[in-house]
């Protein structure tokens, strides 16, 4: 079994999700472009051959560095005012500031450096050139021990940062903050309808059993009306 390699590359095209030619990929394909880097765990690549992805390496190390290079300042940033960073709500009434997402792609993004890194050390010989070309702003680690003069060393993983280690940790106190008072809200919501007065249960009657019919009040008898004066006497009848 030939072994094959794992490589993130941000540059990745994204791939169509409907059928060709059809409405669904023309518009996955339109907005590529708005959807920035492609993320670790939306590569589709799959896995290298050591001498493709050795030759890759030189190619997307770059790419990698500065796109880790750019989360790791927006994640600094982000830190220093994670306590004011407004909250998801659960319930979808307003959307906050994402600070799950923020946490989550700085991670999966370091996670990948470091799995790219731990792979070039593992599959590099003694004569392989294994640095890439320096872009402008990179962080990379320069040293001159296994690349030319002027060339990145090795990724900059940023494990030992403490700036971007403390941002991370301002982030998830915020996100736990956030999870305790929404589920704090839930608990208040639901204890008031518990105390809300309930309409009592009507009765069971068994299968086959009809409710009793209803009956009608007897209407209530009229008043006897007084009794007749008595009539008249006869007059007395004429002498004749």
């Amino acid at each position: 079994v030939v072994p094959h390699y794992k490589m993130w590359d941000p540059g990745e095209a994204f791939d169509p999700a409907g059928d060709e030619d059809s409405k669904e990929a023309e518009d996955q394909v339109a907005l590529a472009p708005q959807q920035g880097p492609r993320m670790p765990y939306q590569s589709k690549r799959e896995p290298l051959s050591r001498q493709t992805w050795l030759a890759m390496y030189k190619e997307v190390a770059p790419r990698v560095q500065q796109e880790l290079d750019d989360i790791v300042q927006q994640t600094i940033d982000a830190g220093k005012k994670a306590r004011l960073m407004a909250c998801e709500h659960k319930l979808g009434k307003h959307v906050g500031a994402d600070i799950p997402g923020k946490i989550e792609k700085a991670t999966s993004m370091q996670n990948a450096c470091l799995q790219m890194q731990e792979i070039a050390n593992r599959i590099a010989v003694k004569d392989a050139n294994m640095g890439f070309a320096k872009t402008a702003g990179s962080r990379c680690t320069m040293n001159d021990r296994v690349s030319e003069p002027g060339e990145c060393d090795y990724l900059n993983c940023y494990t030992t940062d403490d700036k971007f280690k403390k941002a991370i940790a301002a982030l998830k106190k915020r996100n736990d903050k956030c999870y305790d008072d929404w589920e704090a809200t839930v608990d208040r919501a639901a204890n008031s309808c518990s105390k809300e007065p309930k309409e009592p249960p009507g009765q069971q009657l068994p299968p086959g059993v009809a409710p009793p019919a209803m009956t009608k009040p007897a209407a209530p008898q009229e008043a006897a009306s007084p009794a007749a004066a008595p009539a008249a006497p006869a007059a007395p009848a004429a002498p004749a």
